[in-house]
């Protein structure tokens, strides 16, 4: 994405403003499980959780979301491979 990016500069700071985000997000959030756990909070949030449908479709979208974090962890790597194959192999030079 940073080497499709027009403005690279912009691109960066929009970067570190969502990574910042996140960061905070994540914060809340473990206060409020310590908050609201105490002493009986495991460290697999899941495991937190109560038995029933609520708590089923929560590990559902968890392992949905593992899925697609695996798939956006190659697509760097695959557009690496783009344009390492064709020097290796010669294709789109011309023989001449």
């Amino acid at each position: 994405m940073y080497t499709n990016a027009q403005r690279k500069n912009f691109f960066v700071r929009n970067l570190n403003k969502a990574v910042l985000a996140i960061g905070l997000i994540q914060a809340v959030l473990g206060i409020l499980c310590v908050l609201a756990y105490g002493n009986h909070l495991q460290e697999i949030v899941l495991m937190n959780l109560h038995y029933g449908v609520f708590s089923n479709f929560i590990k559902l979208l968890f392992a949905i979301g593992m899925i697609v974090n695996l798939v956006l962890q190659i697509y760097p790597i695959l557009e690496i491979f783009e344009t390492w194959l064709p020097s290796i192999y010669g294709y789109g030079t011309n023989p001449n």
